[in-house]
């Protein structure tokens, strides 16, 4: 479980590593941090894991564990949790849910992610560090005007998302202005790699029912995180219409209403119906 102060406690072991100078330090090759990490960082781990039941990441993967089952999102997704200790000593916990396949697949794949650093907490969207391997699923939301959408109504819903172009992992986040992103044309030509699209709460206004926030925001970012993983081929995300039968209606109705919650495709699906259409006539 995930609450207001289990997050404060994890941002206090975060600022902890900032202000004892570890953050980046390598503790198998330096000495000097590592007893440094050991007599100041590590008893605040094992403190904080004796009194809630586990490490910040073990508690960050099992509230994402508990999201994945409760959406019915595997075997399609998988979750994980990260510790600030790896190979080098990091001011931050995190806990994401990407592409279920190869074991580095997060770092592949889009992201729904929670991470706590010593400033706050932020959740949200983003790309794996190695996107650039994978650089299509950048693209798909550039070329398609489905997905775009999707991400348009996802703002409309959620006035608190914010979109971030700033891929820091310390300190806070560097927002753009989010009207630029309503607009399908300079979404398209806005969108890169670094896009997230977040919310992030200071240390001084962490809300009591973080945990419900986190899975609102996931419920939110779900569809369009869905799509941009290729869950499934993009045919069957955004299907041609099919133009005989489209014809056939409206030679003999002569009008066609579509009707839709906002971000369905409507607008999208009428223009590629004219397109056709002017295909079938040429």
């Amino acid at each position: 479980m995930i609450n207001k102060d289990i997050v404060l406690e994890t941002i206090a072991i975060c600022d902890s590593i900032v202000r004892n100078g570890l953050d980046g330090a390598k503790l198998n090759k330096q000495p000097e941090p590592l007893q440094k990490y050991k007599s100041i960082v590590k008893p605040k781990i094992d403190e904080f894991s004796s009194k809630n039941g586990g490490t910040p990441n073990r508690l960050l993967d099992g509230l994402l564990k508990e999201y994945v089952e409760a959406r019915g999102l595997t075997p399609n997704f998988r979750q994980k949790g990260f510790p600030a200790y790896g190979q080098v000593v990091r001011s931050y916990f995190w806990a994401c849910i990407y592409k279920a396949g190869e074991e580095n697949n997060y770092r592949l794949f889009p992201q729904l992610y929670v991470l706590i650093n010593s400033m706050g907490i932020k959740m949200g969207f983003d790309y794996g560090v190695d996107i650039d391997k994978n650089a299509r699923l950048v693209d798909i939301v550039k070329n398609e005007a489905i997905i775009q959408e999707k991400i348009i109504n996802a703002l409309r819903i959620d006035q608190a998302l914010q979109i971030c172009s700033d891929t820091s992992t310390e300190g806070l986040p560097k927002t753009t202005d989010r009207r630029i992103f309503m607009d399908r044309t300079e979404l398209a030509q806005k969108w890169s790699k670094a896009t997230q699209i977040i919310k992030y709460y200071a240390q001084d206004s962490i809300p009591a029912n973080i945990d419900v926030i986190i899975r609102d925001t996931f419920d939110v970012l779900l569809g369009l995180f869905r799509d941009i993983s290729l869950e499934k081929p993009i045919e069957e995300i955004n299907p041609p219409p099919d133009k005989n039968k489209t014809l056939s209606l409206l030679l003999t109705k002569k009008q066609i209403i579509l009707y839709g919650p906002p971000g369905t495709g409507k607008t999208y699906t009428t223009r590629q119906i004219a397109l056709n259409l002017l295909r079938w006539k040429k």
